[in-house]
């Protein structure tokens, strides 16, 4: 088994069992993530910033797979039309349900899924026309047998 890195040095208590939650909300798409100032600075939107919040909110709980392992993740999003690319709507929630930079203080051992999105390694996005009222994203993420 590969070291780990010094960045997940002091996470001992891993998740072994499977991912499974669904969540009633569907991010925004990557055109309604970032915002660009006349003066050349990027920002986060405040719909992309209260979605990341909630999801972070819904997860607080939750302790990561092992930092070495591959990953599946799977994604299927419940939306009311067919509009959007679901490669846009996959960024914003893989985002929130990795390890950001301010988790990165390594006293937080939960409050993400996986340490880093690097270690995905097959991704499945579905979707699904569903009415306003049961739109949300159903997300599994389980290791990846070799």
């Amino acid at each position: 088994m590969a070291t780990k890195s010094r960045t997940y040095r002091y996470l001992t208590k891993f998740r072994t069992e499977p991912f499974s939650q669904f969540f009633p909300m569907v991010p925004p798409t990557a055109n309604h993530i970032w915002k660009h100032t006349r003066d050349g600075r990027t920002y986060l939107t405040e719909e992309a910033r209260s979605f990341k919040d909630a999801i972070r909110f819904r997860i607080c709980n939750e302790r990561p797979f092992n930092p070495d392992w591959r990953l599946q993740v799977e994604y299927h999003f419940l939306v009311d039309s067919c509009g959007g690319d679901l490669a846009n709507y996959e960024k914003l929630l893989s985002d929130a349900l990795g390890m950001s930079p301010d988790t990165r203080r390594l006293e937080l051992q939960e409050g993400f899924v996986f340490c880093n999105d690097n270690r995905i390694d097959l991704m499945v996005m579905q979707r699904t026309l569903r009415g306003y009222v049961d739109a949300g994203v159903r997300v599994t993420i389980k290791r990846l047998e070799e």
